[in-house]
């Protein structure tokens, strides 16, 4: 009786099995620590949409300087009013600038832009003039539990 050799090529069941169980360790590894790096670049992008306003309120101030008085101090809101409830200048002129300038015509807008949790929270943004130290602060307000709460650190802009 002849014996056939048998061909051996290829891989066994058993060393399968072990290798897709190991890519599937390093998957789950590789996926939970991707989730965090996802999220934490969807914050710093909708940081930056913030830090592009600040920039756009520092352009209309410098576009309407004259009107403000050295020592003014008031907090702006950036909200869905139609021309941000504010009749008066020198806040009305620096406002309509603001929004030509910032690229967003009101808060939905805006929040519509945002892609992280915080972001889509976004309830309301203020933006504190305070001419007497020079600077420009934007503010990121969401509310929770009828509280608002710091969505995200202000950002200043010296003028």
């Amino acid at each position: 009786m002849e014996r056939r050799k048998v061909d051996t090529k290829g891989f066994s069941l058993v060393e399968v099995i072990i290798v897709v169980a190991i890519m599937a360790v390093l998957a789950g590894i590789v996926g939970v620590q991707s989730i965090f790096y996802i999220n934490s670049a969807r914050e710093t992008k909708d940081r930056e949409i913030l830090g592009s306003l600040a920039t756009a309120a520092v352009s209309a101030y410098e576009l309407h300087a004259e009107l403000f008085p050295t020592d003014y101090d008031n907090l702006i809101y950036f909200d869905d009013t139609p021309g941000g409830g504010y009749r008066r200048d020198p806040e009305k002129s620096w406002y309509q600038t603001f929004m030509e300038l910032s690229g967003f015509e009101n808060l939905s807008a805006l929040k519509a832009a945002m892609s992280s949790k915080p972001g889509r929270e976004l309830t309301f943004v203020g933006i504190l003039l305070n001419l007497t130290n020079r600077e420009i602060t934007i503010y990121a307000y969401g509310l929770s539990d009828e509280t608002m709460t710091d969505l995200f650190d202000p950002i200043v802009s010296k003028i």
